[in-house]
Order: structure tokens, then sequence, then C-alpha cells
């Protein structure tokens, strides 16, 4: 259990021991939540609805994403949806853009698609 603390946090470990509900919601909020913190806020945005994360915040009980999630990380560079925010669409556009939809949840490996 030393470990899961040290990779997750204590917070983290709490709402998980003090749950009580469908374990696939559960599932879904954690995936979320380790996505976030290896990603940033910003590539989770992309790759969820609003109502989405809404429900995935409401599951896990720890407040929005973007409040504990960083914006970006060190593998954030791997979204193709933040490399067209980072081209200059803004990131509500691209979140927003039926034209996006496909291409703004991709993770690529450098000089991928781009």
């Amino acid at each position: 259990m030393d470990n899961i603390q040290e990779i997750i946090g204590q917070d983290v470990i709490d709402k998980v021991v003090n749950y009580k509900g469908d374990i696939r919601k559960l599932d879904k909020a954690l995936g979320a939540y380790c996505i976030g913190q290896l990603f940033g806020w910003k590539v989770l945005y992309l790759s969820h609805t609003q109502g989405q994360l809404r429900q995935l915040e409401e599951t896990l009980g720890m407040g929005q994403f973007a409040d504990i999630c960083p914006e970006r990380t060190s593998l954030s560079y791997k979204s193709f949806g933040l490399s067209i925010v980072d081209a200059g669409t803004g990131l509500w556009r691209v979140i927003k853009d039926p034209q996006f939809r496909k291409q703004k949840p991709l993770l690529v490996n450098v000089g991928g698609l781009l």
C-alpha cells in the first residue's frame, strides 16, 4: 500500500476506500485522473465532453480536473489536439468544433502525424 500512496497520493486512496457505487464509474474517473496527471488537464479536456468531465469529477469528488491536474506535463507534446491548439487555434474551438472530433484525442510520437 505504501507504493500506491507515493504514486497516487493519500487523498485519492481515501476517495477509493470511501467510494460507494458502480465500480465502472470509479474506474473511469481514476483513469481520467491518471491521464490528467500524466498529460495535463488540457489533454484530458480534449478527449472528453464537458458533461463527461463533470460526471468523472463528481465520481472522484476531488474538484475540477483543471484544479487538481497540471495544465501541461512533459508528455503533453504527444497530444495531436494540443498541437492544433498550439498552432494558433483556441482550446475551446478545438474542443467544440466538429472538424477536430477525430484528431483531438489522438496521442502521437514526435514527428508522427505532424
